[in-house]
């Protein structure tokens, strides 16, 4: 899971703790590691290039670099589902790397299929593992509606963990 120690990447942690995968995550720094370890972990590493072994799936919230360096990394048969774009780069393939797998990889965007019923049923399943207290969303900025520039600033600056909050009224 790259960018996991930030807010998207911190729920998908838990998303696949939740669902009984051995997850792995990529935090750069030692705070960011220790993030990541406490939602659910089982490994932590600095960089993608730190993984050993194939993976079958990667979340993958930074794109870039990043994305390309997971995507290497797929077992034959291996899904990398693209959440975010945090690196604000693109992510250039090596010419023939999606070629030549005995079961394809594959690419997918968190934005393909579904529509809006099963976004709002997807939203339900997090909310009501929220209130069975499974789910934990950190909450890294709170402040009211009147500051939303500091809570701009505060995800833009990619240091937050957690979530940012503006109170309406």
């Amino acid at each position: 899971m790259t960018g996991a120690s930030g807010g998207a990447g911190g729920l998908a942690v838990q998303l696949a703790a939740i669902a009984g995968a051995y997850v792995g995550g990529v935090a750069p720094s030692e705070e960011g590691a220790r993030w990541v370890a406490g939602p659910g972990a089982d490994e932590v590493v600095a960089s993608v290039d730190r993984v050993a072994e194939p993976v079958d799936v990667v979340v993958d919230t930074v794109g870039g670099d990043q994305l390309v360096s997971a995507y290497a990394l797929l077992a034959s048969g291996g899904s990398l589902q693209s959440v975010g774009w945090a690196a604000g780069r693109e992510a250039v393939l090596p010419v023939g790397s999606t070629l030549g797998n005995i079961a394809p990889t594959s690419i997918m965007s968190v934005y393909n299929g579904g529509g809006l019923t099963d976004r709002q049923a997807q939203l339900t399943r997090m909310l009501t593992l929220v209130a069975a207290g499974r789910l934990k969303v950190p909450v890294g900025w709170r402040g009211p509606w009147d500051k939303v520039a500091d809570a701009v600033e505060a995800l833009g600056s990619r240091t937050l963990r957690g979530k940012a909050v503006l109170d309406a009224g």
